[in-house]
C-alpha cells in the first residue's frame, strides 16, 4: 500500500514538473499544522498535526485570476495512543481577489488525500475552504500563508471516521520562470 500512495503524491507533482516550461511557477517548502475533532469507529477524538513539505504554485505573483497550488508533505501526530505518521497531497484551487506588485490574496476550494502509516494504517480524505495570502519579499521570494477549514473522512483500522479540522501553512516561495506582477498579463 505504501507504494500505491507514493505513486498517487508522486504523478501530480510529475506532471506539473514536465509541465512547468510553458508557466512561470514557485517552488518551495512549508510548515503545516492543523487539528480538529474526528469521530472514529464511534469514538469522539480531538487531533493535532505537525509537519511540512514541498510545495508547487502556478502563480505565486503574476497578475493572473487563478493558480494551483501541489503540496505534498508528511505529518506527525500522537493523540488518544493513535500516534502515526500521515502522507498527504493538498491540492489548492485559488481565485486571486486582490493581486498587487506586494501581495496576492486568493479563495477558493482545497482537496487532500492522505494515507496513514504506523499504529494506525488507512486512507482518507478532506475537502474545505481555503484562503491563502502571498507576500512577495523582493523578486524571487514569496512568502506564503494559507488557512483551510475541513470536513475529513476516511477509513482505518477496520473503521470509518469523519470530523472536521483546520488546516494552516507558512511557506518559503522561490518564484521560477517570471513570475512576477505585471498588469498587462492577460
Amino acid at each position: 500500500m505504501k507504494n500505491k500512495f507514493a505513486i498517487v503524491l508522486a504523478v501530480p507533482l510529475l506532471i506539473m514538473l514536465f509541465t512547468s516550461s510553458l508557466y512561470a511557477y514557485g517552488l518551495g517548502f512549508f510548515g503545516a499544522f492543523d487539528g480538529g475533532e474526528v469521530n472514529w469507529g464511534g469514538k469522539a477524538y480531538a487531533h493535532m498535526a505537525l509537519g511540512g513539505g514541498f510545495a508547487l504554485d502556478t502563480n505565486l505573483a503574476a497578475d493572473r485570476l487563478f493558480n494551483y497550488r501541489l503540496d505534498l508533505s508528511v505529518h506527525y501526530t500522537d493523540d488518544e495512543k493513535r500516534t502515526c505518521f500521515r502522507m498527504n497531497s493538498v491540492h489548492y484551487f485559488g481565485f486571486g481577489v486582490v493581486r498587487n506588485k506586494v501581495v496576492r490574496f486568493w479563495l477558493g476550494p482545497q482537496l487532500t488525500i492522505g494515507g496513514m502509516i504506523w499504529r494506525v494504517e488507512g486512507l482518507y480524505a478532506a475537502l474545505g475552504f481555503a484562503c491563502g495570502l502571498n507576500i512577495d519579499c523582493g523578486d524571487v521570494f514569496t512568502l506564503s500563508i494559507t488557512l483551510a477549514p475541513r470536513f475529513v473522512f476516511g477509513y482505518a483500522n477496520n473503521a470509518g471516521g469523519y470530523g472536521v479540522d483546520v488546516m494552516t501553512t507558512i511557506g518559503c516561495m522561490f518564484r521560477v520562470g517570471g513570475d512576477t506582477y505585471s498588469s498587462d498579463i492577460q
